[in-house]
């Protein structure tokens, strides 16, 4: 019993410091400033929110006109969506 009492202890007041300390230091990150993060998207190609957001309206409304059969309708539409994104696998493919 005077085993298992030992084994389980409070860790002292210098060490749990040391362990707090170095999870915070390792924890803590610092944040982009907007430019990096704009940066960083126009060097990875991904769009805008205001692009995505239009993107993904056309790319619906394309999907809806092909299940109502407007087929030339569609096309128009997933041509403009491929204009706004051209890397988009999913445009490509419909």
């Amino acid at each position: 019993m005077t085993v298992l009492r030992s084994f389980i202890t409070v860790p002292s007041s210098k060490a749990f410091i040391v362990l707090l300390f170095l999870s915070l230091l390792f924890s803590c990150k610092t944040q982009k400033t907007t430019s990096e993060t704009a940066q960083k998207k126009a060097e990875t190609g991904t769009l805008s929110d205001k692009d995505l957001v239009q993107f993904k309206y056309v790319f619906y409304t394309a999907n809806k006109e092909r299940l109502l059969g407007n087929y030339d309708m569609a096309e128009t539409l997933f041509a403009q969506a491929l204009k706004i994104d051209p890397n988009s696998a999913a445009t490509m493919y419909e």
